[in-house]
């Protein structure tokens, strides 16, 4: 009778699963980091990418702004709710281990096949937009649900971030 009772120990998270989320998070990071450099890259004689009417605005809307603006424990509170929804599932951790593979052996291949790099960084591309779609919905639950009084103070503390973010 004391057996049912008892509670179960929580289950753990198996090593391979860590592993997999760890590479496809670099392999994010990665995707992020070439098209920030492309956005923010110059051109071959030192100007601005797009020609000298381009205008860069530092920071614009750049989510890192919108973070500093959600009070902390909004933000913790935010964070939990989106890992809880971009979980993956039994299937997609398949999915995602074998997205993995395919990639190392793709970098590993010889010749160098760069069309296949390509589909798997499509693929990714997918995913990323899709959890980008699934905090977009998470983050616009939470301004919804505060007052005009804490919108406000909000936008206020957003105003604040980009300037900073703006400055030389």
């Amino acid at each position: 009778m004391t057996d049912a009772l008892e509670p179960k120990a929580p289950s753990r998270t198996p090593r391979w699963v860590k592993i997999v989320l760890v590479l496809s998070l670099a392999f994010n990071l990665m995707i992020v980091g070439v098209a920030a450099g492309g956005f923010a890259g110059k051109d071959r004689k030192g100007g601005p990418r797009g020609g000298p009417d381009r205008v860069s605005v530092p920071g614009d809307l750049a989510p890192r702004a919108f973070i500093a603006a959600i009070p902390k424990e909004d933000r913790m509170e935010l964070a939990q709710t989106f890992r809880d929804r971009v979980r993956p599932e039994d299937g997609r951790r398949a999915e995602l281990r074998a997205r993995v593979q395919a990639l190392l052996v793709a970098l590993r291949s010889d010749p160098f096949d760069p069309e296949a790099i390509s589909v798997l960084m499509r693929e990714q591309r997918a995913t990323i937009l899709e959890r980008q779609e699934k905090g977009q919905m998470v983050f616009l639950e939470y301004l919804t649900g505060l007052s005009a009084d804490e919108r406000s103070a909000f936008a206020d503390k957003l105003e604040k971030s980009i300037r900073r973010s703006q400055r030389p």
